[in-house]
């Protein structure tokens, strides 16, 4: 068997793990639509800005949790283990995990009724900070 070619004169050789030849626009597509996401519920927030109703410290909670877990929880042992599981699920699998989602968080505000400001402050929070994460990624790939 010979040898692979080491003059770095291989240009049929393919460094990616798996083989794909457009590794970049692969890895780019899921940050841009969480800055797209990002980017549509702000208006949310610009709302709530301009009502006088944004609780500072649930803003910085939310920006901070979820920056985390967009950016190194996501990318630790357990963050992989439950995106391999997302996906694992297939796409009528994850639509009920979202759906169920949705509907018991609907179901909490409603049967609850929890203030609205710090849970919207920490929600536009977390839009502000995946939109952080995503841009600092961005930057970090160039």
């Amino acid at each position: 068997m010979a040898s692979p070619r080491t003059d770095g004169n291989d240009t049929d050789r393919d460094d990616t793990p798996d083989g794909d030849p457009a590794p970049d626009r692969e890895r780019r597509r899921p940050k841009l639509s969480l800055f797209l996401a990002g980017l549509l519920a702000v208006d949310v927030g610009i709302d709530l800005y301009d009502d006088g109703t944004v609780s500072w410290f649930w803003l910085a909670v939310g920006a901070v949790a979820w920056a985390a877990a967009a950016g190194p929880l996501a990318s630790s042992a357990v963050g992989r283990r439950v995106g391999a599981w997302f996906r694992s699920i297939g796409i009528f699998g994850r639509g009920v995990v979202i759906v169920g989602f949705a509907a018991a968080t609907w179901w909490l505000m409603g049967t609850f009724d929890p203030p609205t400001l710090p849970i919207e402050s920490l929600v536009f929070g977390g839009m502000v900070g995946l939109i952080l994460q995503v841009l600092w990624e961005m930057h970090e790939s160039n």
